[in-house]
């Protein structure tokens, strides 16, 4: 679309720690549905976001940009536990509109946005990702297709996939892992890029 690859040039091209600059992006992006796409990728250390990513809007009424997740299966990997996507983000060095993610590391640069950021990450950490919430999710979906496995298993061994019950309980073990070590890291993150401490209980 034209009209997102002219709204990205914008805030390549001008100041965003601006206020007006910023207010102007907000009256065509969703900012709550942008921040939680950028949430969910770093969350579950998805490695890729870069490519993989969507937006859309309704065409009638002016609709504002809006964010979904997409392709990930890569993501919620143990070995990705420690995964800094954070910094991925910030960091970014891609300026085009198709390939990575020039928006992000532009509006981080207003403390408006900023503090809504921090703010609803650690929101998200503390509800939607917080692990007893996630492993009842996890534990819920296995229950789901457990019955399916012995049928799948037979199907897809041969193929370098799942080789048994066990095999497949362990994977899913794992997630459960992922799920109750990632908030140490992404909390550790937040402080760390944004040089914030202390935690108070709400």
């Amino acid at each position: 679309s034209s009209e997102y690859v002219e709204m990205v040039r914008f805030m390549i091209n001008n100041d965003l720690s601006v206020q007006s600059n910023y207010e102007y992006i907000e009256s065509l992006m969703d900012m709550g549905s942008y921040i939680d796409w950028v949430i969910q990728e770093i969350y579950v250390a998805n490695p890729s976001w870069r490519h993989n990513h969507e937006w859309w809007r309704d065409k009638t009424n002016n609709g504002k940009w809006q964010w979904m997740n997409v392709d990930m299966d890569r993501g919620f990997d143990r070995a990705n536990v420690k995964s800094n996507l954070l910094d991925d983000f910030i960091e970014n060095s891609y300026s085009g509109a198709k390939h990575g993610d020039p928006i992000f590391k532009n509006l981080i640069k207003n403390e408006y946005f900023k503090n809504y950021f921090i703010h609803r990450y650690v929101t998200h950490v503390n509800t939607t990702y917080n692990p007893d919430r996630i492993i009842r999710v996890i534990d819920s979906l296995q229950n789901n297709i457990r019955g399916a496995m012995p049928d799948h298993i037979a199907r897809w061994s041969s193929d370098n996939r799942i080789k048994s019950i066990d095999d497949w309980n362990n994977n899913v073990e794992e997630l459960r892992e992922f799920a109750r070590d990632r908030p140490e890291y992404a909390y550790s993150q937040i402080a760390k890029e944004f040089y914030v401490s202390g935690t108070v209980n709400l």
